[in-house]
């Protein structure tokens, strides 16, 4: 068998990060497979399984959601290829393979307010409809997100939708003790600042509560750097210093210390 991945958003969080684990995962375990990855060779570099024979890295820094990628990514992809998987569903149109994709959710069709302008509406409703004509199988990641692909897809094949969860690491069962991160109990929030991550509502929502609770609130991910950051955050936050905490990028290991010490977990996306 010869995989060929789109490993483009290896570096990014949340598909990066199931890009990561799954190839982790899979391309050990399948020594007589050979798999090929298409992305930045520089990032792919750094995971132990990009060493490994059965694994060769195709040079790609072509941005998703382009034009340029419709044009490269099936020039790069090997003839030879038995399978192609996309993690997203910007696929490569003109590619005529065998393919499975991963729909993770359909927030670019449900939620305009955070997929403005009309060309980028045009541009995941065509792909969408694209990915359920074109792909062999599609992996869904919920069971709301099958329901929302054929809800926005009607035409869709169900016979190719499956559901496949994103898994939990082995690490997390075994989080060893360690000091407290943050001085107080607290309730967290893992994940970048995004608009569809809905953390305007859980601040405002926290503001109305806080003098009934003895909780901070902390906020676990990237605060900077995204195009489509919800910089209304950086306002609603000003004054409330003492018990609302950004901690920006942390490593997987102080990660699982946050989770772990935390009283609940909060995620209102």
């Amino acid at each position: 068998m010869k995989v060929t991945v789109d490993a483009r958003m290896i570096a990014s969080s949340g598909i990066g990060r199931v890009v990561g684990h799954i190839l982790a995962g899979v391309i050990p375990a399948r020594p007589e497979w050979q798999f090929s990855l298409i992305g930045p060779v520089d990032k792919l570099r750094a995971f132990s399984f990009s060493q490994l024979p059965n694994c060769r890295l195709i040079a790609c820094d072509c941005p998703i959601y382009t034009i340029r990628e419709q044009w490269l990514m099936p020039r790069l992809i090997p003839r030879d290829t038995d399978v192609y998987w996309s993690p997203h569903y910007n696929i490569p149109v003109l590619y005529s393979g065998l393919m499975i994709v991963t729909v993770h959710d359909l927030a670019h069709l449900a939620l305009p307010e955070i997929n403005k302008g009309m060309l980028k509406r045009l541009y995941a409703n065509g792909m969408f409809r694209v990915v359920c004509r074109k792909a062999d199988q599609i992996a869904c990641v919920s069971r709301f997100t099958i329901a929302e692909l054929r809800k926005y897809v009607p035409s869709v094949d169900a016979r190719k939708i499956h559901l496949v969860y994103n898994g939990v690491d082995e690490s997390w069962y075994h989080i060893p003790l360690a000091p407290r991160l943050h001085p107080r109990p607290y309730l967290i929030f893992v994940g970048n600042i995004k608009p569809h991550k809905n953390l305007a509502f859980l601040v405002r929502a926290f503001q109305q509560v806080a003098d009934l609770i003895p909780y901070d609130l902390v906020l676990v991910g990237k605060k900077d750097g995204f195009l489509t950051g919800d910089h209304n955050i950086g306002n609603l936050v000003k004054g409330w210093e003492q018990r609302i905490h950004f901690t920006g990028w942390v490593t997987d290991e102080q990660l699982q210390q946050y989770v772990a010490q935390s009283e609940a977990m909060v995620f209102p996306s």
